[in-house]
């Protein structure tokens, strides 16, 4: 057996993402020919912890034949931000999908898209609470004044903060400035507290010149509809803007101001709060940006008394504010007597609670999370509120036993020596207790401080070393003990932060009016959360969220701005969530067409004739420009109309034609694809195949992959209607030259499935000498799991990428030549490394970097990405067929040869001798998700080495037996396939769409 050296990957310091020459994959537009916008995004730090900040750069992007003028960055759950260079902090684990647009000068425009994965920590981020009294529409030179002092930090407190204002940068609590010029401005802060832990907020400005347009002639603001009786305190004042007019245009936005509150539209109500005269503003903006402002005073009298003096509103304090944590029970102390009367008023405050008391000061036992406010009365009418939001704490609970956790592929936990006594257990121990997301976890029903354990799939041949328990540290976790808190386990402490959702998400509705219902996610059912409307940053003294926000049209641009935060019972405090709508628009088309090919690509014995189509989710009629002869198509290509593409067996081996096409719709949508065709090769005829009767596998909801190789339910979900791709047996290189050698990894066919969440692959390895070569019959000795082999699956998930393979400085990839020896017409863009033995090594995921290469920084290993492999003895098809063979006359020729097949489990072969292996990928750990799988589709190959090159693969290609009669120069007994060059041609099996 071959002794394969398992180099170690690093995590990813800067990777970069390319959209080739606007090649498919990207979203771009514009109808200008030969102009391509190709994004770049650059990543500081990949993956990034909750609470780290992570700069994304587009820099590197470029626009040939145009100029870029413009970059928008969106990240899933934040605001956009405009400019090369954005800047983000997450307060929640998950992989986050980044979108960076570039626009050129022409119009045209162009997406990249990557996954930032942010990884627990144990800590919280800060929140940010911006104090912004003056709103967020503003003159050009209008003073503006900012306040973080109320921001606050779980960990204890804020040591820093960093405003962004136009590239000038400040450090203190409170900032002041203004803008210089008009437009839609944007204002950052990031602030950081006493571990390090930081948090980004972006504010914008509607900055507008106080000045009309040239030619334009202002609007005329007019209210009407006010009672010359005037108004008792309660009562509604219903005012209009009908008589306002603008004559040479139309009145767009309408802006009310009345006792503090703002209103929108023509028209307006208001419950009036307040005695005295009471003043309303109207401001009115035409279509070209002119302002016009008028403003009435209605007198307000207290229950008929005829009025008296203005009133004076004072200004309520309460203390302590913000959030108060505290245990059930406890008795809390509130004071107001630091309220304040306004200007002019002697006389004295009064209090009213809403808890009923009437003091300044008052003392609440805690009995729930509640907001609690005061109202601040002055004797001439005026009134003030402040709140404060009183969290219960959870009651600890006192444990009775201990628990252990554990995520990995073993299913048993062996123990002994465990002190308070346990009794020890047999090997190989227990069968833990299977939780979420790979999780197990053991009881042991008395709580125990220390001992010793070994972790195991069930059997000696997989298991961890002697493990050292101690209670403090609960958890095993990536080959470390660790604690609750840290490890994340289900069932630990809850230091997840609650997630908002928004339904309808925000985005752009044709719709003039909507209902927002905020979804709050959270393990704890008594998760509150906090909203603003007016732009500001929500606290827990915001307006509590208890059903459906309704939002109009406002006119042009956003209509409306949610912010909301979260916060549960244990202290975790969300992000700032931000839900933009735009109603009363129509939706851009921003959807690339989709052009499909028939027959699809693939290896076919004789030439074959190829249509395409063309699908869009709204152009019924999109444009397709094609070539054949390897170029990339632009405009000025041929335009397919509906064409007869005949392709043939021009080259002795290999691809024989790359249809390449450029789809345009009538939104300027661009999408790119490419279609490989070989003919003759490898003798394809009735038994080699590729996505055969266009099987591309299939959903299925009750998939189940461990490392564990005893399976209750046999080959579970899988079936044979998943296959993929179908070679035949006796076509690994050992059945050629050295039949005696074994492990064996004759790659028989290939299978594949997903459900909401996952991919499924499975692969069927055969054994076939009880039959072939019974002198040579190495039996169980032969299983796969026998070798610690290296294994690959090569991958190809975005259209516009495609690498030879290989480190750009020519070095190989664990010591593997086939890792650099791929035709581009594959595709290639992601390769899982792994050994055919589960739970050993380092496998991980090979990203393609921004140079086209691969390397050790841009990785995911298995265990962080929750990629779980595991093999089932026996063989999935109820045919396995293979030449006849016969010492000394069996070679890489057969494979072509029409006569000689033979069913050799027909021909009484042991299928238990087989293996079949199965792997389940997250589809974020491939930057997809099902419905990208099933639109789009992705491409696979499965392809086994003996520890330096390839000596199989399925779909099969020539290239794994092309030295396989040759001596290997370590061994003349065995073939050369060994540690030969290979160079891959044939194109992968299609899962989910052709």
């Amino acid at each position: 057996m071959t002794n394969v050296k398992f180099i170690p990957f690093f995590l990813s310091l800067i990777f970069v993402l390319s959209a080739c020459g606007g090649s498919g994959g990207d979203e771009n537009g514009g109808k200008k020919d030969e102009i391509i916008l190709s994004p770049q995004i650059e990543v500081s730090k990949n993956p990034v912890k909750v609470g780290e900040i992570v700069t994304l750069n587009g820099d590197s992007s470029t626009a040939e034949g145009d100029e870029i003028a413009s970059y928008q960055w969106d990240v899933e759950t934040k605001p956009s931000i405009f400019g090369s260079e954005a800047n983000y902090s997450f307060s929640d684990a998950g992989a986050y999908k980044a979108t960076l647009t570039v626009r050129g000068e022409s119009g045209q425009r162009a997406q990249q898209h990557t996954i930032i994965n942010v990884t627990a920590s144990e800590y919280q981020p800060p929140l940010i609470s911006i104090s912004n009294p003056g709103g967020f529409e503003v003159a050009v030179d209008e003073l503006i004044d900012l306040s973080a002092t109320q921001s606050t930090s779980p960990n204890g407190y804020i040591v820093d903060y960093l405003w962004n204002v136009e590239g000038t940068e400040y450090t203190s609590e409170h900032i002041s400035f203004s803008f210089s010029s008009a437009g839609r401005k944007s204002v950052t802060l990031q602030v950081t507290d006493n571990v390090d832990m930081s948090t980004i907020e972006t504010l914008y400005f509607d900055v507008k010149e106080d000045v009309v347009e040239p030619g334009n002639e202002k609007p005329v603001a007019i209210i009407d509809g006010a009672s010359a009786d005037g108004y008792e305190v309660g009562d509604v004042l219903t005012l209009n803007a009908n008589k306002s007019y603008d004559n040479d245009g139309a009145i767009v936005l309408y802006q009310w101001s009345v006792e503090g509150k703002q209103y929108t539209g023509s028209s307006m109500s208001h419950t009036l709060a307040n005695a005295g005269n009471v003043k309303v503003s109207l401001s009115v903006t035409d279509n070209d940006g002119g302002v016009d402002s008028a403003e009435i005073t209605v007198k307000v009298v207290d229950d008929g008394s005829g009025g008296g003096p203005d009133p004076i509103n004072p200004v309520a304090r309460i203390s302590p504010s913000g959030t108060v944590s505290a245990d059930k029970g406890a008795v809390l102390n509130f004071d107001a007597s630091a309220s304040t009367a306004g200007a002019g008023d002697t006389q004295a405050l009064s209090f009213v609670w809403s808890s009923g008391e009437t003091t300044a000061s008052i003392s609440k036992t805690v009995t729930q999370s509640e907001q609690l406010c005061v109202t601040v009365n002055s004797a001439t009418g005026g009134s003030d509120q402040a709140c404060v939001y009183i969290q219960m704490k959870q009651p600890p609970v006192e444990p009775t036993s201990t628990q252990v956790f554990y995520q990995g592929s073993h299913s048993h936990i062996y123990f002994w020596l465990m002190q308070p006594s346990v009794a020890d257990v047999s090997w190989p121990g227990v069968k833990m207790e299977e939780l979420d997301d790979g999780w197990k976890m053991y009881d042991f029903d008395a709580l125990i401080d220390s001992g010793n354990i070994i972790f195991n799939a069930g059997s000696d041949a997989d298991k961890t070393g002697d493990l050292t328990f101690d209670a403090s540290k609960p958890c095993y976790k990536g080959g470390s003990w660790q604690t609750l808190e840290a490890c994340g386990a289900p069932g630990g402490s809850d230091t997840t932060a609650p997630v908002v959702e928004a339904s309808p998400a925000a985005g752009i509705y044709e719709q003039t009016q909507l209902q927002v219902t905020l979804n709050i996610i959270d393990k704890d059912p008594q998760a509150s959360a906090f909203y603003t409307l007016d732009g500001s940053a929500p606290t827990t003294s915001s307006q509590r969220y208890t059903g459906p926000i309704a939002i109009s049209d406002q006119g042009d641009g956003v209509d409306a701005t949610i912010k909301v935060i979260a916060i549960d019972t244990a202290d975790n405090l969300s992000q700032v969530y931000v839900f933009e709508y735009r109603l009363n628009e129509e939706r851009p088309d921003t959807e690339a067409p989709v052009v499909s090919a028939s027959p699809s690509p693939g290896t076919y014995p004789v030439a074959q004739e190829v249509k395409l189509s063309v699908s869009d989710n709204a152009d019924p009629n999109p444009v397709v420009y094609y070539t054949t002869d390897g170029s990339e198509p632009s405009t000025s290509s041929k335009v397919y109309a509906n064409d007869t593409i005949v392709v043939s067996d021009v080259n002795d081996s290999g691809v024989d034609m790359v249809i390449k096409t450029l789809a345009v719709d009538a939104a300027g949508n661009q999408g790119r694809q490419s279609f490989s065709y070989t003919i003759g090769d490898a003798g394809l005829g009735d038994k080699f195949a590729t996505n055969p009767n266009g099987g591309v596998g299939k959903f299925s909801s009750g998939m189940n992959v461990s490392c564990s190789q005893e399976r209750s339910d046999g080959f579970g979900d899988w079936s044979e209607d998943m296959l993929i791709a179908q070679s035949v047996g006796l076509s690994d290189a050992k059945s050629f030259r050295g039949m005696h050698e074994y492990p064996s990894y004759d790659s028989y066919a290939q299978y594949a499935a997903w459900d909401d969440n996952n991919l499924y692959l499975g692969w069927q390895f055969v054994y076939l000498n009880d039959v072939a070569d019974p002198m040579n019959n190495g039996g169980n000795e032969a299983r796969p799991a026998n070798g610690d082999i290296p294994q690959m699956l090569v991958f190809n998930t975005d259209p516009s990428k495609a690498s030879v393979g290989g480190q750009a400085n020519g070095d190989d990839i664990w010591a593997i030549s086939t890792f650099k020896t791929f035709d581009l017409s594959m595709g290639l863009d992601t390769i899982a490394m792994f050994s055919s033995k589960c739970g050993v090594g380092q496998p991980a995921l090979f990203y393609m970097a921004g140079d086209g290469f691969f390397n050790y920084d841009d990785t995911l290993g298995f265990n962080e990405g929750g990629i779980v492999f595991g093999a089932v003895q026996g063989a999935l098809p109820k045919q396995i067929w293979a030449q006849k063979w016969q010492w000394g006359e069996y070679t890489p020729d057969k494979l072509s040869d029409s006569e000689g097949w033979m069913d050799y489990i027909a021909a009484g072969h042991d299928t238990d001798m087989d293996w079949f292996y199965e792997m389940k990928i997250p589809f974020s750990a491939l930057g997809i998700d099902r419905q990208y799988l099933e639109s789009k589709g992705i491409g696979v190959m499965h392809i086994s080495t003996f520890g330096e090159a390839a000596i199989a693969s399925v779909p099969f290609d020539p290239t794994t037996v092309d030295n396989a009669m040759e001596a290997y120069d370590k061994d003349e007994s065995s073939s050369a396939e060994k540690n030969d060059v290979d160079y891959f041609t044939v194109p992968m099996a299609r899962i989910g769409k052709l």
